[in-house]
């Protein structure tokens, strides 16, 4: 049986049968009891920039500054992330030397200017 998750349903009514051991006459009792799910705080299972999972493209000489992508992120607690308390950080070994920088909470940046024929790509 798949997980129990509050998103998907809160709650689940069971019925409980208890009998006793008299081997002539047996009796027995059923009852009805509903079990009900607390939401917990799941984390975002998705992060995409600009709607891509994989990655966006800039052109060279955009300058310092020059919008890169936006990013959102897909929580199971509240499909949109704007409307939730999500922050957004780059944690590569050595931020220093990643030229982008997150500003306004969800938009990445340039920090320097890119020329295509000194480094074609970067991993952020």
């Amino acid at each position: 049986k798949d997980n129990l998750d509050f998103e998907n349903e809160n709650s689940s009514d069971i019925e409980i049968q208890c009998w006793d051991s008299d081997p002539i006459s047996p009796r027995y009792m059923n009852k009805q009891f509903t079990i009900y799910l607390i939401d917990i705080n799941e984390p975002p299972y998705k992060i995409l920039m600009s709607n891509s999972s994989t990655g966006v493209s800039i052109d060279e000489n955009q300058g310092v500054g020059h919008e890169v992508a936006v990013i959102t992120a897909i929580d199971p607690d509240n499909e949109v992330s704007w409307q939730q308390n999500i922050t957004f950080s780059i944690t590569n070994e050595n931020t220093s030397a990643v030229p982008f920088a997150i500003v306004d909470g969800y938009v990445i940046e340039t920090t320097m200017d890119f020329d295509f024929e000194v480094q074609s790509s970067y991993n952020v």
